[in-house]
C-alpha cells in the first residue's frame, strides 16, 4: 500500500474504488482511497470482439480504455487535495508469494524512488498481513499497525502466554474530574436536569460537563416501501394516536393527522394498521382523557427541595386531589418509573393542601401506583448526592439494566448485551463511556439497590381497564 502524506488537521473526504474512477476524475476531494489497484485490475485490458475495426484497422482518434483508464486515474490524483491511499493486494493468499500491483502503481513508485530516492518510498508504504488476526496487529511492536477487534486481540494474548488483564485499555475516565467552576453551595438544578441525569448518567457527564456532542445520523432511505410499524416507529404511532384521542379528534381525524406525519404506509396496508393500531388503544386513550379531565383543574405546582449544597426546582403538572398521574402507551419501564418517581418524591416532599401524596402511571396493560413516601427529603438528599458524583466520575448505573436486576429477572444481563435485538449497551452515549470496561461489577448492583429500592417498596400494581 502506497500511503501518502496525512496532516493532523483532517481526514475528511471521500473514498473511491478503480471502477468509479471516471465518475470522480472532475470531483476535487480531501482524501481520496483506490482500492484494489492490482496487476490485471487496472487499467483495463477487455477482450475485444472479432468484429471490432479498431483492432484491425486502427485510426487516429478510436477510444482504447487502457489510455483512457491511465487518464482517468491521472485526474483522480490531481483531485486529492490532502491525502492519496491506494491499496492493492501484494502478496498471494495460497502461497504468500509476491505480487506486483497494477502497472500505473509500479510507475507511480517507479517515480518516487527516482525523485524522492527508495527510503522515501519504504517511509511511505505499510505492508499489512494477509490475515485481520495477525499478532502484528496487536503487539505494540509496528505503529502502523493496528485494530479495533477485541476479540482477535484476547486471542492473540492468550496465544502469546500474556495474562488477560496484560495490555487492556485503561477506564473513560480512571480517574474523577475536578469540581465544575460554577459548582458550590446553593446551584440551582432543576427537576429535567436530575430525572435526565438518572435516564442517562453517562449522557450527562459526557455531554454536559465534557461537552461531547455525538451528532445523530440522519438514517437510510428505505429500499423497498414499509408494511409494518414496529419499534419506536410503533410507539411513536401510538403515543400521537392518544394525544390526538384526548385532544378531541375522532378516528378519520386522527388518521388525517397520522398521515400527515408520515407515520402510516401508503394505501391499504397503512388503513389496515391504522385501524388495528385505533382499535387497541381506544379504551386505554378514554382512560388518559378522563383522567386528564381530573388533572387539568388543578395549576402546575412549584416544589423545591434543597440538600447536599444543590437546591432542586421544578413544576409538577397533571397533578389533582387525587395525586399525580402520568401516561404511556408501552410496558412501565425502569427510566420511566424512575420520571415519576422523582415528581412524586416531590410531592410527598412538598405536601401540598388539598393533593393526596399518590402518583400513578397508566399503562394499556396495567397501572403503576406509588404510595406515600415518609422520608422523601432522606431519598432526594441521596439522588442529589449521586448527581453531584456523577458530574465528576462515570457512574455504573444503567436504568434498563439496573431494574431488571432488582425486579429479579432472570436474563437481566441481556438488557445491557444483546445480539438479537436492542439492548441498552447499544446507547451510543453508553457504548462510548463504557465500550472497554464491564460496568456490571459490584458497583453496579449496590447503586441499582440504592435507586430502584425505595422505588419497588412503593410500587403496588394496578390491573389495567383493557388494551
Amino acid at each position: 500500500a502506497l500511503q501518502g502524506f496525512f496532516p493532523s488537521h483532517g481526514f475528511v473526504g471521500g473514498g473511491v474504488t478503480f471502477a468509479a474512477l471516471r465518475a470522480w476524475r472532475a470531483v476535487p476531494a480531501q482524501v481520496i482511497y483506490l482500492l484494489g489497484m492490482n496487476d490485471g485490475a487496472y487499467p483495463r485490458n477487455p477482450v475485444m470482439p472479432g468484429f471490432d475495426l479498431t483492432v484491425t484497422h486502427p485510426r487516429a482518434g478510436d477510444r482504447t480504455p487502457r489510455d483512457e483508464d491511465r487518464q482517468a486515474l491521472l485526474d483522480v490524483l490531481l483531485c486529492a487535495r490532502d491525502g492519496l491511499l491506494i491499496s492493492y493486494s501484494g502478496r498471494g493468499i495460497r502461497d504468500n508469494a509476491p505480487l506486483p500491483p497494477a502497472s500505473v502503481v509500479a510507475e507511480i513508485l517507479d517515480t518516487l524512488t527516482r525523485s524522492a530516492g527508495p527510503e522515501a518510498v519504504e517511509r511511505l508504504t505499510t505492508v499489512h498481513p494477509l490475515q485481520a488476526f495477525s499478532r502484528r496487529y496487536f503487539n505494540g511492536m509496528e505503529a502502523d499497525l493496528f485494530s479495533y477487534e477485541e476479540d482477535y486481540a484476547a486471542a492473540s494474548r492468550a496465544a502469546a502466554g500474556r495474562p488477560a488483564g496484560e495490555g487492556e485499555p485503561v477506564a473513560f475516565l480512571p480517574e474523577p474530574l475536578p469540581p465544575a467552576d460554577d459548582e458550590g453551595e446553593g446551584e440551582d438544578i432543576t427537576l429535567e436536569d436530575l430525572i435526565a441525569f438518572l435516564r442517562n448518567p453517562a449522557r450527562a457527564l459526557l455531554r454536559d460537563r465534557l461537552g461531547i456532542r455525538l451528532e445523530e445520523s440522519e438514517g437510510l432511505l428505505e429500499d423497498s416501501e414499509p408494511f409494518l410499524i414496529a419499534g419506536f416507529a410503533g410507539t411513536e404511532l401510538d403515543t400521537a394516536l392518544v394525544q390526538d384521542f384526548c385532544a378531541g379528534a375522532d378516528r378519520a381525524t386522527a388518521r388525517t393527522l397520522a398521515r400527515a406525519r408520515g407515520s402510516l404506509p401508503p394505501g391499504t396496508v397503512g388503513e389496515a394498521l391504522f385501524d388495528e393500531h385505533w382499535q387497541s388503544l381506544e379504551s386505554f386513550a378514554r382512560r388518559v382523557k378522563e383522567a386528564q379531565a381530573v388533572f387539568s383543574a388543578t395549576p402546575a405546582i412549584p416544589v423545591s427541595c434543597t440538600a447536599n449544597g444543590l437546591c432542586l426546582n421544578g413544576l409538577l403538572t397533571n397533578a389533582g386531589p387525587d395525586g399525580l398521574m402520568a401516561w404511556r402507551v408501552g410496558d412501565a419501564r425502569g427510566p420511566d418509573l424512575l420520571d415519576l418517581w422523582v415528581r412524586h418524591l416531590l410531592l410527598c416532599h412538598a405536601a401540598p393542601l388539598g393533593i393526596v401524596p399518590v402518583s400513578r402511571l397508566l399503562t394499556p396493560a396495567s397501572d403503576v401506583r406509588l404510595g406515600p413516601v415518609e422520608n422523601a427529603k432522606e431519598i432526594l438528599a441521596d439522588l442529589l448526592a449521586l448527581y453531584q458524583r456523577g458530574q465528576r466520575e462515570l457512574l455504573p448505573f444503567l436504568p434498563r439494566t439496573a431494574y431488571a436486576f432488582v425486579t429479579g429477572e432472570s436474563n437481566w444481563r441481556g438488557s445491557w448485551q444483546n445480539e438479537r435485538t436492542w439492548s441498552e449497551s447499544d446507547d451510543p452515549w453508553f457504548d462510548l463511556a463504557w465500550r472497554e470496561d464491564d460496568p456490571l461489577g459490584g458497583e453496579f448492583e449496590e447503586l441499582a439497590q440504592r435507586v430502584y429500592g425505595p422505588v419497588i417498596d412503593a410500587k403496588a400494581m394496578e390491573a389495567g381497564d383493557g388494551k
